[in-house]
């Protein structure tokens, strides 16, 4: 399945993750805990955030944690996920294999049973963007950063 994933790097830290040897287990631990918790935290803030029209997007924003290399994969499992996002700009649609596309009875007025209108082509409107990842992540980077910072320096 298609689906929008956003990769933000924080220079901290990849930084505590490269000398993560170096820490006793209870550090280590401590920065475990620190990624996952920031992790699930921007995923509720996604969810938050995001368009609702259906909640079929909000129900497939998701998080995943992965102990071996200490990342967080925040995930938004729709194919239009990166269109709310970011935005679209207006756009012609034409029919690829057919002479006419198949047109829903909402854009034309409504449908009796076993109607169809058909169109040679569909114009899609320009969307805005309705960020729901970044701001949650702007949020939570400087929070984690000194969380980091408090698990490192503790003795």
């Amino acid at each position: 399945m298609r689906g929008f994933y956003v990769n933000y790097k924080v220079p901290e830290l990849q930084e505590a993750i490269k000398s993560i040897s170096a820490y006793d287990r209870k550090t280590a631990a401590g920065i475990e805990h620190v990624v996952y918790n920031s992790t699930k935290t921007i995923c509720a803030g996604a969810k938050k955030l995001v368009s609702v029209e259906s909640g079929d997007l909000k129900k497939h924003i998701s998080f995943r944690f992965n102990k071996l290399s200490i990342t967080g994969t925040i995930a938004a499992k729709r194919p239009h996920a990166h269109l709310v996002e970011f935005g679209a700009s207006a756009a012609t649609e034409v029919p690829k294999r057919k002479k006419a596309l198949t047109v829903s009875g909402k854009t034309l007025g409504p449908l009796m049973p076993g109607q169809t209108h058909f169109a040679a082509k569909a114009n899609i409107p320009k969307r805005r963007a309705k960020p729901y990842m970044e701001p949650p992540y702007k949020d939570e980077a400087p929070k984690m950063v000194n969380e980091l910072k408090k698990v490192i320096k503790k003795p």
